[in-house]
């Protein structure tokens, strides 16, 4: 069993708290992380495109907004945060997600933030 408690990521009895969550978000460089899957093209002051690493297509239809940390594909509607992006793309859980971007920014998830 896993879900979102309170914007914090539990799995069965480890939870990791909301700092925690938050922490490893804002360490995270969305175009970055999207741009490592499928390339990137400004499109506008605050927005990118590129084609969905979610779904195939031939005309980019995934948009990128650097400044709000958000991402969203007109084709196959899949949106959200570096979070939702790594579920999406990567088929993982929530909480697996949170730990691969932990790794990927070398932020260390505590013992006791897990048993918390």
């Amino acid at each position: 069993m896993s879900g979102t408690v309170g914007g914090s990521v539990e799995v069965m009895e480890r939870r990791i708290p909301d700092r925690t969550v938050d922490a490893i978000r804002a360490a995270v460089v969305l175009e970055d992380l999207i741009g490592e899957r499928t390339p990137l093209v400004r499109s506008g002051l605050d927005s990118m495109k590129a084609l969905c690493p979610v779904h195939g297509e031939r005309t980019p239809s995934l948009r990128v907004r650097p400044s709000r940390q958000r991402f969203h594909c007109f084709g196959c509607g899949a949106g959200g945060d570096a979070y939702d992006f790594i579920q999406a793309v990567d088929g993982v859980s929530r909480i697996e997600s949170v730990e691969l971007l932990a790794y990927r920014v070398d932020l260390v998830i505590d013992d006791e933030d897990r048993d918390q």
